[in-house]
């Protein structure tokens, strides 16, 4: 990276911190936030953590779903697609039929089916993205 990148980069980040830390400083002066769910909380750090990096983008409640689909991503991984001949481990997985390999991201075209290598029944050609893990319940 060229130093005028570098430069230009760092003041960029210096710019998102100085954003998150007022956004954060400035948390408490809200009313009744000591009433706040830990799920709200995660959603108000998460939305400013989305308009320090990108506020143009980002931005009201469309732009907080596109970021968190980004940290998704991030988090989690990108889907990666398997083919019946990769499958080993019994269990759920999402399923897409061949016939809509081409556009995977419709998630209208996906369902869940139960895989096992002894089912002589199974589907043997599409994509499959897994094995699902089933929900905890928490204690």
């Amino acid at each position: 990276m060229n130093a005028r990148a570098t430069k230009g980069k760092r003041a960029r980040m210096k710019t998102t911190v100085a954003y998150l830390q007022n956004y954060m400083s400035t948390y408490s002066d809200q009313t009744g936030y000591e009433d706040y769910s830990d799920e709200t909380l995660i959603n108000d750090v998460l939305y400013g953590l989305g308009m320090a990096i990108d506020p143009e983008n980002n931005q009201r409640a469309n732009g907080f779903l596109r970021f968190k689909d980004i940290l998704i991503e991030h988090l989690v991984g990108k889907p990666k697609y398997l083919a019946a001949d990769q499958l080993t481990e019994p269990g759920y997985y999402w399923w897409l039929p061949a016939t809509f390999q081409d556009d995977p991201g419709l998630p209208e075209n996906w369902s869940i089916r139960n895989w096992h290598p002894d089912d002589s029944t199974r589907p043997r050609s599409g994509l499959f993205v897994g094995p699902l893990k089933a929900p905890v319940k928490k204690g």
